[in-house]
């Protein structure tokens, strides 16, 4: 089997980029849920920026960059979906 073959039959989300859909947070925990149904669910021990953050807060956000980063208003970083993934910065490039 050549190799464009066997990259057609490969299952899962080789062609899919990663947006973000919708955030929540809860009981010291993020939930990042995906545009093509994956939910990713994070404790913010791992995102200390974020668990600075008041909780009365943490909902004051904009999801930006066509879906591929979070912005946290009461905070100074911006958080891309790598950041969730745990994937290097030139994730698209690999």
């Amino acid at each position: 089997m050549d190799k464009e073959m066997m990259l057609n039959r490969m299952q899962g989300y080789k062609n899919t980029v990663p947006r973000i859909k919708n955030v929540l947070f809860d009981a010291g925990k993020i939930q990042i849920t995906l545009q093509d149904g994956r939910i990713i669910i994070s404790p913010l021990t791992n995102f200390p920026a974020i668990k600075r953050i008041p909780v009365s807060k943490r909902n004051d956000f904009s999801i930006i960059n066509n879906g591929t980063a979070l912005n946290i208003f009461a905070c100074n970083e911006i958080f891309h979906i790598r950041d969730f993934l745990g994937l290097p910065e030139n994730w698209a490039d690999l």
